[in-house]
């Protein structure tokens, strides 16, 4: 993915909120590499499910902070709430390297958890409103790899320029034991196979990537992305 507003992947609106409305708690967890990092003030999407509107239901991002670039998860329980928003604070990321991170949205504890390579960068006390994830009607599009407005991305800033592979999605809490399997490597429909809603490897074949979790939602990519290694994920890195 590039700084590009014609080269994104779309999941399509409302496509994940149906999946994970009425969960106590969600998890996520994607590869990145980034080739570069920006300074928006609200972070560089790495991907984005919206609850309502345009808002956004649940984002992991990377974000600049005091010139340090840093995992952000971000997320509401019901399109009323304020956005609920951490910042790591003890990774700093680079340029070039692969990593794991992991967001938990656990709602019914108000309680936010972030995950770099498998070790756990905060586990922080939010205000969620509702006890579960309340899907609305969200008119944006669920995406990976920039923020959306509507069907295409609201501003380059918020797009991420690396690669992003192997995003999972669970209507669990997945637990620190999942986040640890899956930064070693381990493919994300071995972890909780039970509560997995969306699995989409991208594996750069072609458009539409298809999404494994069974439930079909396969992402449009507009533009072309050049081929490129997979990240250090599967039986033989385990």
């Amino acid at each position: 993915f590039t700084k590009n507003l014609s080269n994104y992947l779309s999941l399509g609106a409302n496509k994940i909120g149906p999946l994970i409305n009425g969960a106590s708690a969600v998890s996520c967890h994607v590869w990145v590499r980034a080739n570069s990092f920006g300074a928006d003030s609200n972070g560089e999407s790495v991907i984005s499910v919206i609850i309502s509107g345009s808002g956004a239901g649940l984002s992991l991002r990377t974000i600049d902070v005091s010139g340090a670039k840093r995992l952000r998860v971000l997320g509401r329980s019901v399109s009323t709430d304020a956005v609920q928003i951490v910042t790591g604070s003890t990774t700093a990321l680079a340029t070039g390297t692969w990593y794991a991170f992991g967001g938990v949205l656990d709602i019914g504890a108000d309680r936010i958890r972030g995950y770099v390579n498998g070790a756990q960068e905060f586990n922080s006390a939010v205000t969620f409103a509702s006890t579960t994830y309340t899907n609305g009607s969200p008119s944006a599009h669920d995406s990976l790899g920039a923020y959306f407005s509507g069907s295409t991305p609201f501003t380059t800033g918020q797009q991420f320029d690396g690669l992003i592979a192997e995003v999972a999605i669970w209507n669990v809490d997945i637990g620190a034991a999942g986040f640890a399997a899956l930064a070693k490597g381990a493919p994300a429909h071995t972890i909780r196979r039970d509560a997995l809603v969306f699995y989409m490897p991208l594996w750069g074949a072609g458009s539409p990537e298809a999404d494994l979790s069974g439930n079909k939602k396969n992402g449009t990519i507009t533009g072309s992305l050049p081929a490129a290694d997979h990240c250090p994920c599967g039986p033989a890195v385990r």
